[in-house]
């Protein structure tokens, strides 16, 4: 019979979830953990947690010495031109990436302002995520496509409240929200629709 060891699962878990465990102890009885007692492992299932959480982390560092691995033998078989040649490709690929990601950063401002002149107050970094790129030209394009998007339904929610219908998800009367309620919907998507079902926040 292994000896079963109190232990957490926070230490171990990935998602820990504990199950109610009141060990047969009535309602209500306070045993100095507001009624909830912590799971308790086998040596056995303890072990095979550990085991776990080790493989995945063996696992990583496996695949970056299999990359560091790799580059070795890529410059083992070249001969010092190549090397050379190889070394000043890296170097201009990541100076390359440094500086698009520099410029997806300055774009930001010009997404967030041409939401913002389009009618769409209050652009969330979710929203400015979906259009901005390291090209203004292509940032520009995403930008009318949303704001696009964006109008068309505020149009199509307007024509229902001139009809005097209220909007309604699923069939069933949209529940009434704030602008600020609405701007911390994370789910671009969810808040397009949100703003759709509340549009007369918009027209005050």
């Amino acid at each position: 019979m292994f000896e079963k060891l109190p232990m957490r699962l926070q230490f171990f878990a990935e998602d820990p979830t504990p199950a109610p465990d009141n060990d047969g102890a009535p309602e209500g009885t306070d045993d100095g953990n507001n009624g909830k007692s912590e799971k308790t492992f086998t040596q056995a299932e303890l072990n095979d947690i550990v085991k776990a959480r080790v493989n995945r982390a063996l696992k990583n560092k496996q695949e970056e010495i299999d990359q560091a691995k790799s580059e070795a033998t890529k410059l083992a078989k070249m001969n010092k031109d190549q090397k050379q040649e190889y070394k000043l490709q890296q170097t201009e690929k990541r100076a390359q990436d440094a500086e698009a990601e520099l410029a997806r950063y300055k774009m930001r401002d010009t997404a967030k302002q041409q939401l913002i002149d389009g009618g769409y107050d209050n652009p969330t970094d979710e929203d400015i995520n979906l259009i901005v790129t390291d090209k203004a030209e292509t940032t520009k394009e995403r930008g009318e496509a949303f704001l696009k998007a964006y109008n068309r339904i505020k149009e199509n929610v307007r024509q229902e409240l001139l009809k005097g219908k209220s909007p309604r998800i699923n069939g069933a009367p949209a529940t009434t929200m704030t602008k600020e309620q609405i701007a911390k919907i994370k789910d671009p998507i969810k808040r397009v629709q949100a703003i759709r079902d509340n549009l007369s926040q918009y027209e005050k």
